[in-house]
Parts: C-alpha cells; structure tokens; sequence
C-alpha cells in the first residue's frame, strides 16, 4: 500500500499541445512515499522534450526523460 505527496512543476512553450511542431516542454515532478501505507521513498524525476519545424507542417522532435528513486529508512 503507497500513499505519497507529489509535486510537479511544467515550462511549455508548444505551439500546439495536440500536435506540436515547434517549441519545449520541460518538466520536473517529485514524490515522497511513506505518508501512510508501507513503502517509503523520494523521487525525483525530468522531462524534457523539443520540436524543432522544418518545413510547412513537418519537424524533428527529440525528448529525454531522466529519474532517480532513494529508499527512505523506517
């Protein structure tokens, strides 16, 4: 059972959240399990994607998503 508190902070520039074809998204979120239940951790975790257009309605997209999870002692 996992109960948590999470945070989440987002800087978007897309041009369209549909069907982006130019702009950024970058996003950072963090939880800390252990509030209740009977797992207990923190993790942080980014995402990060971007459209690049190069012509009429095409472009390049390139995103990396990165994380790290810590046990939190009893």
């Amino acid at each position: 059972l996992k109960s948590s508190l999470l945070h989440s902070s987002t800087y978007c520039t897309l041009n369209s959240l549909s069907f982006p074809t130019s702009g950024i998204q970058a996003r950072i979120t963090g939880e800390l399990a252990g509030i209740g239940g009977n797992v207990r951790f923190l993790k942080n975790e980014l995402m990060s994607k971007a459209y690049l257009p190069l012509f009429g309605d095409v472009s390049i997209y390139s995103g990396i998503r990165l994380g790290h999870v810590m046990p939190i002692a009893s």
